[in-house]
């Protein structure tokens, strides 16, 4: 039983993972409806739509992974009842799978226009972001 709690637990940190490492490897190249990180401002432009996937992507990686090590040390230290464990696990598990949308949402706001164009040429190999 506590094998399958432990592996419950694990599912929306593994899936942040997949989803972050899926969007750094294969970014979608075009704005579509199916695929990628969509939202009304990352669909402004191409340089927005190609700028979100790929800063979310290395965000939900490396946030996954933060979930990931706070499940484990939850299931660790749990010392009540393990139907609530599943549910506490939750927690960090959909904070950190949501927070990156915030700081992406954040930075195409400064650092594009309301047209998707971006205020000033910017060198993201040597951003402050990696």
């Amino acid at each position: 039983m506590l094998v399958v709690i432990w592996l419950t637990t694990m599912i929306v940190p593994v899936v942040t993972v997949l989803a972050g490492l899926l969007l750094l490897k294969a970014p979608p190249a075009e704005r579509n409806a199916l695929f990628g990180y969509r939202t009304n401002r990352s669909r402004l432009s191409q340089q927005t739509w190609d700028y979100a996937n790929k800063r979310y992507g290395k965000l939900a990686f490396r946030f996954g992974f933060l979930s990931m090590v706070c499940c484990v040390l939850i299931n660790l230290l749990w010392t009540g009842e393990y139907d609530a464990l599943v549910l506490i696990d939750l927690i960090p598990g959909i904070f950190f799978l949501i927070f990156p949308i915030f700081i992406v949402e954040n930075e195409i706001k400064c650092y594009f226009n309301k047209e998707g164009l971006p205020y000033k040429e910017r060198n993201d190999e040597n951003s402050e972001h990696d």
